[in-house]
């Protein structure tokens, strides 16, 4: 094969690519202008539905007026807490801390601790880690706090069978795993 044989058929390759990326160019460009978007205009993404007070209902957000921020009732709620002496304060967080400790090892000592709701003898509250975390419940039994709950979730009937006195203000409704639905306390 001589030479110019060869320069010529390696000139009609280099245009007959560039051609073909070219059209392809072009088709895509096309394609993509006249294709349905991904998603419908009348649909909104999850977070983009950011209320009046810059709260994400679709993240769980809603506003409390009482505390005068975002919120989400299942984490916190939106009440007033009754006061509480920080010194009952300090014995029901030591408590809860100690228990989950026991029960969960020594990382849960990094857990921060929150009480959401209080009601005499009954609590309620969150133990958040950085990585996520999960809700506890609290009763004052012979004048010692006590966790008779911690996790995620639906708090099931049956783990408040033994305290049928606990607060219905706090836990209003449980899972029943017989009825298998909620039902009110």
């Amino acid at each position: 094969m001589t030479k110019n044989l060869k320069i010529i058929i390696f000139a009609f390759f280099v245009v007959g690519f560039a051609v073909l990326g070219i059209y392809t160019a072009i088709q895509k460009g096309k394609t993509t202008a006249s294709q349905e978007p991904l998603v419908p205009q009348d649909e909104q993404l999850v977070g983009a539905d950011v209320d009046e007070h810059g709260c994400i209902g679709s993240a769980g957000y809603l506003w409390c007026e009482v505390k005068q921020k975002c919120l989400r009732t299942f984490e916190e709620s939106c009440e007033e807490l009754p006061s509480i002496a920080e010194a009952e304060k300090s014995a029901l967080l030591g408590a809860i801390s100690d228990a989950l400790v026991e029960k969960r090892g020594p990382d849960a000592k990094s857990l921060v601790l929150t009480i959401t709701q209080f009601d005499g003898n009954y609590a309620r509250g969150t133990a958040l880690p950085a990585y996520g975390g999960g809700l506890w419940l609290a009763m004052k039994v012979d004048g010692i706090w006590k966790l008779i709950w911690n996790g995620n979730g639906e708090i099931l009937c049956s783990i408040l069978e033994p305290y049928p006195q606990y607060s219905t203000r706090l836990v209003p409704t449980c899972f029943s795993d017989v009825e298998n639905k909620n039902i009110e306390r």
